[in-house]
C-alpha cells in the first residue's frame, strides 16, 4: 500500500488542516483530527483518479524539506494518510 506524508495544522482550539506536499492541491479540513485523517484517506483515491501517482517522498525527505520544517516550527504535526487504490 502507498502512503503519503501529511501535515497537519490546527486552528486555535477547534479546526484542524490538513494538506498533502506531494499531491498538488490536496487538502482537507474538519473538527476531529481522527475524522479528518479518515475523510483525507477517503478523498484521495477521488483527488487522484485519472492522474499520474505522485512520488511519495519518505518521512525524513519531508521533514527535511524547508517549507514544511517552517511549518513544524509553528506548530504543524506530520501524520501519514494511507492510499488505497485498485491495482488492474
Amino acid at each position: 500500500m502507498t502512503h503519503f506524508i501529511a501535515v497537519v495544522h490546527q486552528n486555535g482550539d477547534s479546526k484542524y488542516n490538513l494538506y498533502l506536499p506531494d499531491v498538488e492541491g490536496f487538502f482537507a479540513a474538519d473538527d476531529n483530527m481522527q475524522t479528518l485523517i479518515a475523510k483525507a484517506a477517503s478523498d484521495l483515491p477521488r483527488n487522484l483518479e485519472g492522474k499520474t501517482l505522485p512520488a511519495s517522498r519518505t518521512l525524513l525527505e519531508i521533514s527535511s524539506d524547508e517549507d514544511i520544517q517552517k511549518d513544524l516550527a509553528q506548530g504543524a504535526t506530520l501524520t501519514v494518510i494511507p492510499y488505497k487504490h485498485d491495482v488492474r
